[in-house]
């Protein structure tokens, strides 16, 4: 099972290679100075259109490179080290403002606000099973929201079995209706999902982690991602507030357990878990803090598959939107 503390966190170095054009910083205020320190990213910077730069995070000898997406686009990754797993979002606002969260500590522009904690009975049971997250737990919400059905379609290159589509499609269907983790309450939100079929399209995510241009497309697929990590889902809402486009990349190179039953999963990560967290990210859900034990949060296990429903930290941010 991968774990990871923020402890684990060492020798944290981030550094933005900003490059553009004389012209284009001459007309405008944004930022084009190159290695820009965390010191410089926590002062708020706004970033220039198109800018062609990059976050590189040092974790344990690993160096992990996050492109800065283009303006109101955030970038969610859930990435893994050998001895550990961790999230990072990176977003740009329709303004260029620019923002970084790391496992829930966030950089720069806020990317998210926090809803209040759902309080409810600790430990409670379902059906004589203990389930995590369900002593209490609080949400948070980036700044978008879907005013119609996030349509999208799906390509199959490169998935682990047949049972893939499935497990993602059951996944998706929980941020519309499902049951409580913790006390088997059913919930229905206004976010709907529909899927449209196969498409041979790719997702937007590329193989170097950058989210590449919309496309008026929301596609969800596999592909090659930086090396140790799950996914990648980037959202696009280019007016500040309303998504128009999320796709989601699954890599192909690590292992997923897409079997419908919580039992016989061995040295996986449950596909049902993971992409109901990055769907989280389509709705509009940024990280919570590991302790709490949601959907959203940041660290996860191989075979985790007694987390893959929505705890209520998750419910009390999604209902405060939908």
């Amino acid at each position: 099972m991968f774990r990871k503390s923020k402890a684990a966190l060492v020798a944290l170095g981030i550094i933005l290679s900003l490059l553009a054009s004389p012209a284009r910083a001459a007309e405008t205020d944004c930022s084009v100075k190159k290695d820009l320190s965390l010191d410089y990213v926590r002062g708020i910077v706004r970033v220039c259109q198109a800018v062609d730069g990059q976050v590189i995070v040092g974790i344990e000898g690993v160096s992990a490179p996050i492109p800065i997406p283009e303006y109101g686009t955030v970038a969610s990754y859930a990435m893994s080290a050998e001895t550990g797993h961790f999230e990072i979002s990176l977003g740009v606002d329709e303004s260029g403002l620019l923002g970084l969260s790391i496992d829930g500590v966030q950089y720069g522009s806020p990317l998210s606000q926090t809803v209040a904690p759902a309080q409810i009975e600790a430990a409670a049971t379902v059906a004589g099973a203990t389930y995590p997250g369900c002593s209490n737990g609080y949400g948070a919400l980036f700044p978008y929201k879907w005013t119609k059905a996030w349509v999208w379609n799906y390509n199959l290159s490169g998935q682990p079995d047949s049972q893939s589509l499935p497990a993602i499609q059951e996944a998706a269907n929980l941020w519309t209706t499902g049951a409580n983790r913790c006390t088997a309450q059913i919930y229905h939100s206004t976010f709907t999902n529909t899927f449209a079929g196969g498409s041979s399209k790719l997702p937007s995510p590329t193989a170097n982690n950058s989210c590449g241009s919309a496309d008026g497309y929301n596609i969800v697929g596999w592909g090659a991602l930086m090396s140790g990590q799950l996914a990648l889902t980037c959202t696009y809402f280019p007016n500040g507030t309303i998504a128009v486009e999320a796709d989601i990349k699954f890599s192909t190179a690590l292992p997923f357990y897409t079997g419908a039953s919580v039992t016989g999963c061995v040295a996986k990560y449950d596909l049902r878990e993971i992409a109901a967290h990055e769907v989280g990210h389509v709705v509009g859900l940024d990280h919570t803090p590991d302790m709490y034990s949601q959907l959203m949060k940041y660290t996860f296990g191989q075979c985790e598959t007694g987390e893959r429903l929505l705890a209520p930290g998750d419910l009390s941010a999604l209902l405060s939107r939908y």
